[in-house]
């Protein structure tokens, strides 16, 4: 989990990187994309309320989400909450 341990190996190297924990914002899952690479954030509104727990606040966790569904060309955001919010059958 702590990306100062696998980033250094793998920075720039992935082809896809899922991302549902959002450690550091997101930034170092993008770090370790090639250039053609996708980077998938999976989140819920529990890991982003765990975030906004650890920051005090929840700007950290808004602006991850802006990066990832409007910054970042590379990354597809999906929120699997407001996925069943749309489409409960899809689950089963």
């Amino acid at each position: 989990v702590k990306p100062k341990k696998w980033l250094p190996d793998l920075e720039g190297k992935m082809d896809v990187v899922i991302d549902s924990l959002c450690v550091d914002g997101y930034e170092s899952s993008y770090r370790a994309l090639t250039p053609d690479g996708i980077l998938v954030c999976n989140t819920s509104n529990h890991s982003a309320l765990q975030l906004q727990h650890q920051n005090d606040h929840g700007v950290n966790a808004w602006w991850s989400s802006v990066k990832a569904k409007y910054v970042w060309n590379r990354a597809i955001f999906y929120d699997l909450n407001e996925s069943y919010e749309e489409n409960p059958k899809m689950f089963g």
